[in-house]
Order: C-alpha cells, then structure tokens, then sequence
C-alpha cells in the first residue's frame, strides 16, 4: 500500500533522470516511489533499449497480449514497469535548443542520475564542475555498466 503524499520521504526532491536499461531506471523508480518528482530524459538519437525494437515480432511477451501494436515503444511492459510514475522528456544534447534545456532542467534538480558510458556526458562538455555551475548543491550519481575505469 502506497504512504499518502505528506508521508513519502522523498517528495519534495526533484530527480533528473538520463538513465536507460535496467540498474538506472530502476534506482529512480524506487525514488519515484519513495515520493521523489522524477524526469526522465530521453533522446531520439540514443533511445532506451528496453522500448523494444521499432518493428517487433508477435508474440513478445514484453507486449499486452503478444501485441506490440501501432507505437510499441510505448507498449513495452519492462519499460513501462520502470518507469511509471515518472515525466518524460525528449532533448538532443548535441543541439543548442537541447542544451538549453537540459540545463534549465538541471538547475530545477537535487539529482542527475546517468548511467553511460564513461565519459559520455564530460564528451559534451558537462563536467560535475559545469553541471555545479547550473546547481551548485547538485548530487550527481554516475553509475556506468564497466565502472569509471572500463572501457569507454
């Protein structure tokens, strides 16, 4: 049974969250349910691969009824699973109207959780430094698949 608003420990935290299959998603959906606002940021480029593929076969069991239907990216139960409770946006990083964004979206936010690879958001030019720029009490939770120090 879900805690009424007042009591969910984590309501009044914003989480921005740029994580995608399984490890990331699922942190912030036990923030979500713990009462946390979450966003969960996506891009059009590098879409989270527990959507399923664009033309699935079926019979996938991921799907309501085997059937991935008109738009199975938004019909993919594993997805779906982790990320209820949660906002949605869709950004491209690599265009200035995104970054804007982004960083309007990081400065409304306690937390940015990312799980790519090494180095991928420092690649863009955001450092732990330069997101501070934008929240300076920012918690910022890298959490790639091989480590800080794997493969890149």
């Amino acid at each position: 049974m879900q805690q009424p608003p007042e009591r969910m420990p984590l309501k009044n935290y914003r989480v921005l969250d740029l994580s995608r299959i399984w490890a990331g998603p699922y942190c912030t959906k036990i923030f979500a349910d713990m009462g946390a606002e979450i966003i969960k940021m996506e891009s059009l480029s590098v879409y989270d691969s527990h959507r399923g593929p664009v033309s699935p076969a079926r019979g996938i069991a991921a799907y309501p009824d085997g059937e991935p239907g008109e738009e199975p990216w938004n019909r993919n139960g594993w997805f779906n699973c982790l990320h209820m409770s949660k906002y949605g946006v869709t950004l491209e990083l690599t265009e200035a109207e995104g970054r804007r964004v982004f960083e309007q979206l990081v400065s409304i936010s306690d937390v940015l959780i990312e799980n790519f690879r090494q180095g991928s958001l420092e690649r863009l030019g955001y450092t732990y430094e330069e997101l501070r720029k934008h929240r300076p009490d920012l918690i910022y939770v890298s959490m790639p698949a091989f480590g800080n120090t794997g493969p890149p």
